[in-house]
Order: C-alpha cells, then structure tokens, then sequence
C-alpha cells in the first residue's frame, strides 16, 4: 500500500500574501523553501507580486511583526524607518547607491544590485575597500523619504 500525496495547504494572511512570498518581498529569499513557489524565480511574477500588494508591504514599514511571516519574530520590525524592502530595490528603485569611496573597478554589476549595492564584487579586497551611502542618504538625496521619515527627521529624538 503506497502513501498518500500530502496536499500542501498555503496559508495566506488578510493581505492576500503567503508567509513564504512576504518575506521574499521584503528580504529577497526565504528560509523556509528554497526556490518554491514558482513566482520566486520568476521575476515578472515576482513583479506582479510586488504591484499587487507593495501598499501593503510599505505599510509594515517600522511595523512589529504579528506573525504574518515565518522569518520575522513576532515583535520584531518588519524593516526599520529609512529603508526599503528587497522588492522596492529591485522594481522601484531609481538608480543604484552611490559608491562614496573604494575602487569602482572592483563591482561586478553585470550579476545585478541587491539593496541597491552590487550582488557581487571581483574579490574581498574589493568589497572591503568599497563604501556606498547609506539607504537614508540615497533615499534623502532623491526625494524619496515617507512622511513618517520626514517627521522623524524633524524629531531626532524619535528616529
């Protein structure tokens, strides 16, 4: 007598997302599953993913987590003030962080940006030597802050 085929039930919060697929929106991988679901190795679908529900990945913004993801404790920040989710860096994101110093012949940007950085460098001495500003300067610099950024900018005490 053979097993049974499990059935996989996907459980999926009042956003609409699985665990799985928030915390690929917001960090860019998933613990749990490897390259499972499809969509993570599909970037159009990812795409779709991300327009879909990006109002209510940004809205987790500085957010404790209420167990809406596998990865994030609950109480833990989803991510913090003055930065973005891995999905924004990837479909929002105007152009890469400045490189302030190091050797730019170093970045290997043919393998992509990750947070806005290069994924992938031509060897350590590279990486270490290179300083790129910070995800607070890029998003200053662009115009790009939240109103609750800005507040907090106006209030030192509370950022």
């Amino acid at each position: 007598m053979g097993l049974k085929p499990r059935r996989v039930i996907e459980r999926r919060g009042e956003s609409g997302l699985t665990p799985e697929e928030l915390e690929r929106l917001i960090s860019g991988f998933n613990i749990l599953d490897g390259d499972d679901p499809a969509w993570a190795t599909d970037d159009e679908a990812r795409r779709q993913v991300w327009l879909r529900h990006r109002e209510y990945v940004m809205s987790l913004q500085g957010k404790p987590c209420q167990g809406e993801s596998f990865a994030f404790q609950r109480g833990t920040i989803h991510f913090p003030l003055f930065s973005r989710p891995h999905a924004w860096w990837q479909y929002d994101a105007p152009e890469p962080r400045r490189l302030l110093s190091g050797d730019p012949v170093g970045r290997l940007p043919e393998h992509g940006l990750l947070f806005g950085k290069p994924k992938m460098f031509r060897d350590w001495e590279s990486y270490n030597s290179m300083v790129f500003e910070s995800e607070e300067a890029y998003l200053e610099r662009l115009g790009l802050l939240n109103d609750a950024e800005n507040a907090a900018l106006r209030n030192p005490k509370k950022k």
